[in-house]
């Protein structure tokens, strides 16, 4: 329990990050920020906005907020991100970290640390570590290791080699499973109310944006991010 709440102080703090220097495309719609990358970036990236597609490759970490986020480029370190309505289209190296009111990933990532409304996995991983409302995986999907996910609805269309170890409120298992612990639940609901609670505080931080803050915590706590690393 510390270890998660030391995970969502990182993934709150993230969404006080404002976009990076790194060549963006950056477009005010009345209120609204859109922020788009196209270009590869050969570091770490900062980027926040009420919109923020990321079409380049990051060669490094990424660290992202915004009402929507879309990565359509490849990540060669780890991805943090927090959204309102997030989307994984590019390939993972290291572990995404994921705050969402509703994600879907479907690129191969090394690993998945989420906590979100509505969860949707279509690429494969490694491991999976989950509190959401709703999980699906799909048959497009292959975990190597192990899924550990507490949820209210859970269904498995894809194929997990290791352990499963989950607590739902509903279960649809189609899927290949090595072992299998399951522990029926009834607190779904409430997960999912509050995690879309908790993630409607990050799209409000990511449009206001505190890009000094964000960077002082990174640069003066880094231990606070190493954390997620021992988490999974």
């Amino acid at each position: 329990m510390r270890n998660m709440k030391k995970i969502i102080t990182v993934l709150l703090l993230l969404a006080l990050l404002l976009p990076s220097v790194y060549a963006a495309q950056t477009v005010n719609n009345g209120d609204q920020k859109i922020v788009t990358i196209e270009n590869d970036v050969n570091d770490d990236l900062f980027i926040s906005g009420d919109q923020v597609t990321i079409n380049g490759n990051i060669n490094g970490d990424l660290f992202a907020a915004g009402g929507q986020v879309v990565v359509n480029g490849n990540v060669t370190g780890d991805a943090y991100v927090a959204g309102g309505n997030v989307t994984i289209n590019g390939q993972v190296t290291g572990g995404l970290i994921l705050g969402a009111g509703q994600a879907t990933v479907s690129g191969k990532t090394g690993k998945i640390l989420a906590g979100c409304g509505d969860l949707a996995i279509k690429g494969n991983t490694d491991k999976i570590i989950a509190v959401a409302g709703n999980v699906k995986i799909y048959s497009t999907s292959v975990v190597d290791r192990y899924a550990y996910i507490s949820t209210g609805g859970f269904e498995n269309q894809g194929t997990i080699n290791g352990e499963l170890n989950l607590s739902a409120e509903q279960l649809i298992e189609k899927g290949n499973v090595g072992s299998f612990n399951y522990t029926q639940n009834t607190a779904g609901r409430d997960i999912s109310q509050g995690i879309r609670s908790l993630v409607t505080i990050f799209s409000i931080l990511a449009a206001i944006g505190m890009l000094v803050l964000g960077i002082l915590i990174i640069r003066f706590f880094p231990k606070l991010f190493f954390t997620i690393e021992k988490e999974v």
